[in-house]
């Protein structure tokens, strides 16, 4: 499985623009529940394996996302407002046989 390392300050950050505090204590207990095996969870950092039907958790924001809804009863809106970054993937339409797009 996946393996991400947040900081804990960027989830704090984070949480804070949407009026959620973070309880590091609270994480640790709670956030295996949401799908994730905790590896550390310190005032540091936060390392957690990812299970692989919640590939919605693999980055610090949209954790916090998850984590908003979860853990704050926050309502998440459906739709983010996301920028381009500009990075697109090309697949060659021969190996189209071998894993459907």
């Amino acid at each position: 499985m996946p393996t991400i390392s947040i900081e804990q300050k960027l989830l704090a950050s984070l949480l804070s623009k949407h009026g959620c505090d973070h309880d590091i204590a609270d994480v640790e207990h709670r956030l295996p529940l949401l799908g994730t095996d905790i590896d550390r969870c310190d005032e540091e950092v936060l390392d957690i394996e990812i299970f692989p039907n919640r590939p919605d958790l693999l980055s610090a924001e949209t954790l916090s996302v998850a984590m908003r809804a979860f853990l704050h009863n926050q309502r998440i809106h459906s739709e983010e407002v996301l920028d381009s970054s500009g990075i697109s993937i090309s697949v060659d339409s021969e190996i189209g046989s071998i894993r459907p797009v």
